[in-house]
C-alpha cells in the first residue's frame, strides 16, 4: 500500500533509511548478524517499488552500533554512532563494515531474483549517512590523539613541523584532514587522500 501511496502522490525515487539498526537479529552478539524477519520486510518494499516503477537510494551504514561480539570493536559496543568516528582509522570498524554491506549487499531479494548489487532500481547508494562536524569533532580529536600516541616518534617527527614536533608536544587534531596527515600509513587509509 505504501508503494501504490508513493505513486499516487507523484514520487519516482526513495530513499531507504536509518534501517541498519533494524537488521541486526534480536540477540545478537556481533552487528553483522542479520535478522531474516526484517530483511524479508525490506526484500518486499523493494520489490513493491521497483515493480510501480519507483527507484531507491540507500545507505550501507547510518547509525548501527558495534556490539561486544563485534571483532577488536568490543570497548565501542552500544556507542552512538562510533563506526563513523573510527571507520577511517580503524582496521577492525573497517572490516566491520565491509562485511556488513557485503551480506546486505550480496543477499539475494526472493521477490526480485536480485541482489542490491544486482539491482537496476537502486540508483544511488551511500557508502556511510553523513555525520554533523560538530558532533564528531571531539571524537575525531580524541581518537587522533590516541593514534598519534601508538606511533613511534619518527613517524611523528618526520612531519614535524606539521604534525606537533615531538611526541611529548603533540595536541589533538583540529580536524579530520590532519588526522589524516598524521595517519598517512595506517592500513586503512589511502595515499591519495592523503597525499604528498
Amino acid at each position: 500500500r505504501l508503494a501504490d501511496e508513493l505513486v499516487r502522490l507523484g514520487y519516482n525515487i526513495v530513499r531507504a533509511h536509518q534501517h541498519d539498526t533494524q537488521f541486526l537479529s534480536k540477540g545478537a552478539t556481533d552487528s553483522t548478524e542479520l535478522d531474516p524477519a526484517a530483511l524479508d520486510r525490506f526484500d518486499y518494499f523493494v520489490a513493491a517499488m521497483k515493480r510501480r516503477g519507483i527507484a531507491f537510494t540507500t545507505d550501507c551504514y547510518s547509525s548501527r552500533k558495534f556490539l561486544p561480539g563485534d571483532p577488536g570493536l568490543a570497548a565501542h559496543a552500544n556507542e552512538f554512532r562510533k563506526m563513523k568516528t573510527l571507520l577511517a582509522t580503524t582496521p577492525a570498524a573497517m572490516e566491520n563494515w565491509k562485511a556488513f554491506a557485503r551480506k546486505f549487499l550480496t543477499h539475494v531479494n526472493p521477490y526480485t531474483g536480485r541482489s542490491l548489487a544486482e539491482e537496476p532500481s537502486l540508483v544511488c547508494l551511500n557508502l556511510v549517512n553523513e555525520d554533523n562536524q560538530n558532533d564528531a569533532e571531539a571524537q575525531y580529536r580524541v581518537h587522533a590523539e590516541q593514534i598519534r600516541n601508538e606511533l613511534p616518534v619518527d613517524r611523528i617527527g618526520r612531519r614535524g613541523q606539521r604534525a606537533g614536533a615531538e611526541r611529548g608536544n603533540v595536541r589533538a587534531g583540529v580536524n579530520l584532514i590532519e588526522t589524516f596527515a598524521v595517519t598517512e600509513q595506517h592500513p586503512c587509509i589511502s595515499e591519495n587522500i592523503v597525499g604528498k
